[in-house]
């Protein structure tokens, strides 16, 4: 009779840990399409609320362009809502998180931003620049196109770089320093992170708004100065992600003034 089959080999651990980080990934996977159905029947429910009464709103304003004509489908309001919703929130919460890790990194900035706050808006797209919570802008294909001597067809969702465009030393003086001042000079790069055309994020202004509070209120608050980091904030840093990466903690400190 043929000899009996060896049992299998214990799972070695490469391939355990690969097992677990599947299983995490789905399990991340699963959470948010959980979270999206129940975002857009929040969305629904908000939208249904303002078609009985309008209101001086977002929303409101979203109806009437889709009653107007062809502009909106009721499909198209409900994602441009759940979109807005979306990336005012973690997207721009995850650049807060950038945001101060790369002022932290460089204090020198704060002290020139407490001199002169006006400066805010240059500051912020200079974090946006530098330390990026989201590297890439999506864009489907309308026709096809070749990329890197490989023709790809229409349909295809490409992801560009914006990360990498934002340290191009062909486009930026210095591109790996903090420079605060980058964005207040006439002639600066334009910040391709929320996008360019006609699918320029719709949330731009917004995020930037609050990103200007946070970080000018930080730093009249003392961040750099009697706000310290407890840690090597120079070194690795651990990170976290939902849409936009953002450091999982910035351990600080306040000193007396």
């Amino acid at each position: 009779p043929p000899p009996p089959t060896p049992p299998p080999p214990p799972t070695s651990p490469p391939r355990l840990l690969r097992r677990q980080r599947q299983m995490c990934i789905r399990d991340r996977i699963e959470r948010a399409e959980g979270a999206v159905v129940d975002l857009m029947a929040d969305v629904e429910r908000m939208i249904a609320a303002r078609a009985d009464g309008r209101g001086e709103d977002l929303i409101s304003a979203l109806l009437d362009a889709e009653e107007a004509g062809d502009r909106l489908t009721h499909e198209e309001v409900v994602i441009m809502v759940g979109n807005l919703i979306v990336g005012g929130h973690d997207t721009t919460a995850s650049q807060i998180g950038c945001s101060l890790l790369a002022l932290l990194r460089n204090p020198d900035a704060l002290d020139v931003l407490r001199a002169d706050p006006a400066i805010a808006g240059a500051v912020v797209d200079e974090t946006i620049r530098f330390e990026p919570s989201i590297g890439f802008v999506p864009r489907t294909l309308v026709e096809p196109v070749e990329i890197g001597g490989v023709e790809r067809p229409a349909g295809t969702l490409l992801f560009l770089s914006s990360a990498s465009t934002s340290r191009d030393p062909d486009v930026w003086d210095d591109p790996d320093s903090f420079l605060p001042l980058r964005f207040a000079e006439a002639g600066a790069p334009k910040l391709l992170s929320f996008g360019s055309g006609p699918h320029y994020c719709l949330g731009a202004a917004l995020a930037r708004m609050t990103l200007q509070e946070v970080v000018l209120g930080a730093a009249q608050a003392g961040l750099g100065r009697t706000i310290v980091p407890t840690t090597d904030i120079l070194g690795p840093v651990e990170w976290r992600q939902v849409l936009g990466r953002s450091p999982a903690a910035l351990p600080v400190a306040v000193t007396p003034g």
